[in-house]
């Protein structure tokens, strides 16, 4: 092939741009080479733990964060220094238009990276440019873990009657009274019963005695709790009731005892972790109530979000917390409320990474409630408006993430410390019971009113019968 004067000059327009790329690559990483950046950043465990040495007044830095960004200086070997954002906030618009915070520093050019948990928003986006995401967060609520209260006598008393509900103890005793009503009627006035056998010598006292008024009730109650009878009736309308009687104690028991035992399994998971507060499971049964007082963090993208949210209980949380001026100044601020409320139980919405964190922390006494239907956030890094790092940062940040180091960087200061299921909970609440009803029990106690007329007539039936043979031998 034979290049032409006109072929070379083509050639040569389309490597330019391609030339100069690499030029400006290898100018780019000679410069980081050279350069320092200075990083603004808040203390805000475990993404960034800042920490002065009181002897020598040395600050040293460490955390999530802080291990991502040192990764990312090695690849594109530049060097960084980290300074904490002096008014203490992640960054918010004043009405006079003006950014506090982080993000008031990278666009006053007081920083050149914003490196913290900082929430990717509409608005910041507007004022500085993001790195891709290294980690999701939602909102979260965190509160102190409830104390283990000791459930009083009467209540403990009480429970034994709540696997049924009260029209079916109701008609119960109401079925048991008719049922020795019954039994005491026709074993008082049925000529083959043990009270007329004993009248004619043909029973003994004690054998008279077994179907008396109180007998008959305790025949019927000993029958209930399966303690067993020392005779039976005589007459055949008697048995029949009897049959019923002893059916009706099987099935109610049967499903007493299982009713029972999902209630207590319910009850006592109950006992050991939520008895002695009001529980949440999410964001809007924490609006819906007045029992639990809450706060966030003022000025950051989380009060932001909830005060421009077009859903009405983020609104109706927002607005109570600005009517009770429960802002707090910082993380730990907001924490240490929660820890000081003995009284009175007090959340603290944060966003979750945050919020896992500190409930999976020594002393324990913390634990987070997922909301699952809550929004999604992102946290990145900060950027002056068309820096040239943010490529650099985008590509590093994608290494790390398909090579699994942002995951195991995540497993480092994630760690539980705290061996309990109950740290991080996606809704404690608890399961739900239900007593046996009456119309689920009805069969059942129609079933014994079967038995009792059925006995009745036929005893009535039986004693006509044995009157009238007795009335042609003469004797009765």
């Amino acid at each position: 092939m034979v290049y032409t004067g006109k072929n070379i000059i083509i050639i040569s327009i389309l490597l330019l741009p391609l030339l100069g790329f690499f030029t400006f690559s290898s100018a780019q990483k000679k410069d980081d080479a050279n350069k320092t950046y200075t990083v603004t950043s808040i203390h805000s465990p475990p993404f960034v733990l800042h920490t002065v040495n009181e002897t020598t007044g040395e600050e040293t830095y460490s955390g999530f964060i802080v291990d991502i960004l040192d990764d990312i200086a090695k690849m594109n070997g530049f060097k960084y220094k980290i300074q904490m954002v002096r008014d203490g906030k992640y960054g918010a618009i004043s009405k006079g238009g003006n950014w506090s915070g982080m993000v008031g520093e990278i666009i006053n050019e007081v920083a050149d990276i914003a490196a913290a948990p900082l929430t990717v928003t509409a608005a910041r986006q507007k004022v500085i440019d993001f790195s891709a995401p290294f980690q999701k967060a939602s909102p979260a609520i965190l509160l102190r873990k409830p104390k283990n209260d000791q459930v009083g006598f009467v209540d403990r008393f009480m429970r034994l009657f709540v696997p049924m509900s009260s029209s079916v103890w109701l008609h119960t005793f109401i079925g048991m009274l008719a049922t020795a009503i019954a039994l005491y009627v026709i074993c008082y006035f049925s000529p083959i019963e043990w009270r007329k056998m004993a009248i004619h010598k043909d029973a003994t006292f004690r054998e008279r005695e077994s179907f008396t008024c109180l007998n008959s009730f305790w025949f019927v109650a000993s029958c209930l709790v399966w303690q067993g009878y020392e005779r039976t009736p005589r007459s055949v309308g008697a048995r029949i009731i009897v049959f019923f009687w002893w059916v009706f104690c099987a099935l109610f028991l049967m499903t007493y005892t299982a009713s029972l035992t999902n209630y207590l399994r319910i009850i006592s998971q109950w006992d050991a972790h939520w008895s002695s507060m009001p529980v949440v499971g999410d964001l809007q049964e924490l609006s819906n109530q007045n029992v639990i007082k809450y706060g966030m963090i003022e000025g950051g993208s989380t009060s932001a979000s909830f005060a421009n949210s077009n859903v009405g209980f983020m609104r109706n949380i927002y607005t109570n917390i600005k009517n009770r001026n429960s802002f707090h100044s910082s993380i730990n601020d907001g924490v240490d409320r929660i820890r000081k409320s003995f009284e009175e139980p007090y959340a603290f919405i944060m966003e979750s990474p945050s919020a896992m964190y500190l409930a999976n922390r020594k002393p324990c006494d913390l634990m987070l409630i997922l909301d699952p239907l809550a929004y999604e956030r992102y946290f990145a890094f900060g950027f002056k408006r068309g820096s040239n790092r943010v490529g650099a940062f985008n590509q590093a940040i994608q290494e790390m993430r398909e090579s699994g180091r942002l995951n195991e960087l995540k497993n480092i200061w994630w760690k539980d410390q705290c061996a309990s299921f109950d740290n991080v909970l996606q809704k404690p609440a608890r399961e739900s019971f239900y007593s046996v009803t009456l119309g689920s029990f009805s069969g059942v106690l129609i079933m014994l009113a079967i038995g009792v007329i059925l006995g009745s007539i036929v005893a009535g039936i039986e004693g006509l019968v044995t009157r009238r043979k007795y009335s042609v031998t003469g004797s009765i």
